[in-house]
């Protein structure tokens, strides 16, 4: 956890900058970093629920079918807020996504199947 500290600054900057230049690139993929790593920081470190909360929903506005949004969204915020049904939920929606929709993005759509069906099965674990 010192590690993450140690760099946290550096990492959120570069990637608030990301988000300035294109903040739609890779899905909303800074917005969907930000929301991550902000509900894995303690709030005096600039992180907790309401910020990661913010830059998951504009990530949500900028790439609404986004499979992997709704993988971490799962993974970060709805276990930091401890919100069991908001965690099966975008799961599920996760789970229920098409890959054949997902044109170039196929494989990240694979991704956040396998890592959908990995945090179901640490369910008990988490909450």
């Amino acid at each position: 956890y010192a590690a993450v500290l140690a760099v946290k600054d550096a990492a959120l900057a570069m990637m608030s900058r990301a988000a300035e230049l294109d903040e739609r690139v890779d899905a909303a993929g800074p917005h969907r970093a930000l929301g991550a790593w902000r509900a894995v920081l303690p709030v005096a470190a600039g992180g907790g629920a309401a910020a990661s909360r913010a830059h998951f929903d504009r990530a949500r506005v900028l790439a609404p079918d986004d499979p992997l949004r709704l993988v971490a969204e799962a993974e970060t915020w709805a276990v930091l807020v401890q919100d069991e049904g908001r965690f099966e939920s975008l799961l599920a929606e996760a789970l229920a996504f098409d890959p054949a929709r997902a044109g170039d993005r196929a494989p990240e759509a694979a991704i956040a199947r396998r890592r959908a069906k990995a945090l179901l099965e640490r369910k008990a674990r988490l909450f």
